[in-house]
């Protein structure tokens, strides 16, 4: 009965320790956080100046638009005299 006793116990020790490591594999650490957070704030740096560039590059259009219109309707009513 000892005998069988032991054996279960190892087995069920060799159980809970292969538990116990792949149940930590899947954890995050405080450094995999943070790592996630850096990664987080790059993405979004990068992506804050994507904006900036494409408002910026709206903006050149839209005022290259309305000079054209400005220019058509000028010649449209004969403001310029040409």
């Amino acid at each position: 009965l000892r005998e069988q006793l032991e054996a279960q116990n190892n087995a069920f020790q060799r159980i809970i320790k292969n538990y116990d490591e792949s149940s930590r594999k899947e954890l995050a650490t405080k450094g995999d956080v943070q790592d996630v957070r850096l990664e987080i704030e790059k993405v979004r740096a990068e992506l804050k100046t994507d904006i900036e560039k494409v408002k910026y590059d709206l903006l050149k259009w839209q005022i290259a638009g309305w000079v054209a219109l400005a220019a058509i309707m000028a010649k449209g009513f004969g403001w310029l005299g040409f």
